[in-house]
């Protein structure tokens, strides 16, 4: 199977969107037809992006202030989501 290489214009557009928790990686696949969502994680891990868990997306927003934030992650791991 011959795969598509990234063009700069794709990293850019890469760099952009996944650190968006807003946008799904369903949509992200949209984006980038015919790259799996797993192509797409590993070339975001080969670049160093991650996304946001849902208590940083919400502390960065101002939805939660720290306090909260402590809170939830002292009761809830956002990493395991256990």
């Amino acid at each position: 199977m011959s795969h598509k290489p990234w063009t700069s214009e794709d990293l850019d557009i890469l760099r952009k969107v996944y650190i968006k928790i807003e946008i799904s990686i369903e949509e992200m696949m949209m984006i980038f037809p015919g790259r799996t969502r797993n192509a797409i994680w590993l070339k975001a891990n080969e670049l160093g992006i991650r996304r946001p868990n849902l208590i940083e997306a919400l502390s960065q927003r101002g939805e939660i202030d720290d306090i909260q934030c402590k809170v939830i992650t002292s009761i809830h791991d956002p990493y395991t989501n256990y």
